[in-house]
């Protein structure tokens, strides 16, 4: 159940079926806003949060709950300390592209009475956390791998084995004291909220054998935390045999953060185009199934709106396992004050202020009293709204024609790129440093108010400095752009132009060929 704290004794549920010349008066005065809950995960793999508890994760990252991870096993698979590292950085990358934040950590020890474990805290977002306690993989089935004695979580449940060591050997846990280890991280933390794997079905379900036991050993500590967080299970492997659920933006969002992670595990495909002949990955990714039942939120693409407009929100992508009929439940969290009309349904709307502003909401869905995590959407109001980008000449330094990653592909309406579509992007050949792209309207001059510039959406090739330079002589720094094809927005305090030019003056050491998914303008014609 979300974390809800109302400032006045109002419930949302009155709120959003008041007429809605009476809500008004009430969201004026008595502003509904969610409190943040402290929600923990606890997962075996490094992976096994990205495929099965999110866009869930990612909801909560994007909303701004404080959000911690711990990661029971190294995630080894029997092999050298190489691929667990990369794993480890693997998931630090995800989480950083799911806070969209620089992948910039800092390290201290999680702070285990008796035991060694690293606790990385995200420099720029400091709500967001992971701790690897670095336990053997314990293979599909719990039998382990011989270069960590066979040892595995499993086996340690089941009272087979008497104690299990870190990879590094550094460190072990009898079975009583893996339990106070983790009610020991819960005491540290304070969660309202413990998310972890499958602990309801038994072993042999075709799920995997550490999925299960890191469940089994969460659920057990829960009990004994006095706290009584409420317990959230999610289904692992099996999830594959259920409807797909996930659709639009958040399955796009989901998919960037698995591949940003699978940049450091080279045992899983890391693209769109990698993933199409994958069996397995690609499936996981189009579907979250909690083990109580209950629905997904979607609350639909971020827009951009004028002043004064009409603005109609969308939950419809919604979802829920038994396709029983969804009650919609949207809240607004910061901005101006809204009327929502209709509130109660996946597609209610609103009137925007008379002034630029940035509206948060989140939506949640309900079947048959059983409530979703929230969904987050923003709406950005200001002036001038309309993407003049789209009406402009596009010209470049150089282009992959061959690949059809044109100059027109940076002003497709699409922020896609590479992994996932590589044909919606701009891509030079071999162009680093010098490298350039510009955008004229020859038919009558520009006001522009904001400029948003993505990246291309891969890891490699970053935009690291530049400028913006106008017809007039008159520029503009751009500085280090969001590196997984996320927005960097500039305004701009509306210059008449006829053209603008992006021309690079830093990349990334591991840049081939400079580019960008999108240019987005904001503006509008002089009249």
């Amino acid at each position: 159940m979300p974390c809800l704290l109302l400032l006045v004794s109002i419930k949302p549920s009155i709120l959003i079926r008041m007429k809605p010349s009476l809500t008004l008066g009430i969201l004026l005065s008595a502003y509904v806003t969610p409190a943040l809950c402290q929600i923990l995960n606890i997962v075996a793999h490094q992976d096994d949060d990205l495929l099965f508890l999110s866009p869930d994760l990612l909801h909560y990252i994007q909303s701004g709950h404080k959000v911690r991870t711990i990661f029971l096993t190294a995630g080894d698979s029997g092999m050298n300390a190489n691929y667990w590292q990369g794993r480890e950085r693997g998931a630090r990358a995800a989480y950083a592209l799911m806070s969209d934040a620089p992948d910039i950590w800092t390290e201290k020890d999680a702070g285990i009475p008796g035991h060694e474990a690293p606790l990385f805290t995200l420099n720029q977002d400091p709500n967001v956390s992971l701790v690897f306690l670095r336990l053997p993989d314990g293979h599909l089935q719990g039998q382990g791998f011989d270069v960590t004695g066979n040892e595995s979580l499993q086996k340690l449940w089941e009272g087979v084995i008497p104690s299990i060591r870190t990879i590094s050997g550094s460190s072990s846990y009898t079975k009583d004291e893996l339990l106070k280890a983790l009610i020991s991280l819960m005491v540290d933390f304070g969660p309202e909220r413990v998310n972890t794997l499958d602990y309801v079905h038994p072993y042999g379900d075709g799920d995997h054998s550490d999925h299960h036991s890191a469940a089994f050993f969460v659920a057990e500590a829960v009990k004994s935390y006095e706290t009584n967080p409420m317990l959230m299970g999610y289904m692992g492997y099996p999830v594959i045999n259920e409807t797909a659920n996930i659709a639009g933006t958040d399955l796009l969002e989901k998919q960037l953060a698995f591949y940003a992670y699978a940049r450091g595990d080279p045992a899983v495909c890391n693209s769109h185009m990698a993933c199409q002949g994958d069996q397995y990955y690609p499936r996981w990714l189009e579907r979250e199934y909690r083990l109580d039942g209950g629905p997904v939120s979607n609350a639909g693409s971020p827009q951009v709106a004028g002043l004064n407009a009409l603005v109609t929100l969308d939950g419809s992508l919604s979802s829920d396992p038994k396709h029983l009929p969804l009650t919609y439940e949207w809240v607004q969290v910061s901005g101006t004050p809204m009327d929502l009309m209709n509130a109660d349904t996946n597609h209610p709307s609103f009137m925007t202020p008379n002034e630029p502003d940035t509206l948060n909401f989140e939506l949640i869905v309900t079947n048959g009293g059983i409530k979703s995590a929230p969904a987050p959407v923003t709406v950005t109001t200001m002036r001038h709204p309309e993407n003049i980008a789209l009406k402009a000449k596009v010209t470049a330094s150089s282009a992959n024609t061959a690949a059809n990653q044109t100059p027109d592909k940076a002003i497709d309406a699409s922020t896609g790129g590479f992994p996932a579509e590589h044909t919606r992007e701009w891509v030079s050949i071999g162009g680093k440093t010098g490298s350039w792209l510009t955008l004229s309207w020859e038919s009558s001059p520009q006001v522009v108010s904001k400029i948003a510039l993505y990246d291309r959406p891969n890891l490699d090739d970053q935009i690291t400095g530049g400028v913006i330079e106008f017809d007039s002589g008159e520029r503009i720094d751009i500085g280090e752009l969001n590196n997984y094809g996320t927005a960097t927005s500039f305004d701009v305090e509306d210059r008449t132009v006829r053209s603008l030019t992006i021309r690079i003056t830093a990349v990334s050491p591991s840049t081939m060929n400079v580019g960008l998914s999108e240019v987005q303008v904001f503006g509008s014609s002089v009249s």
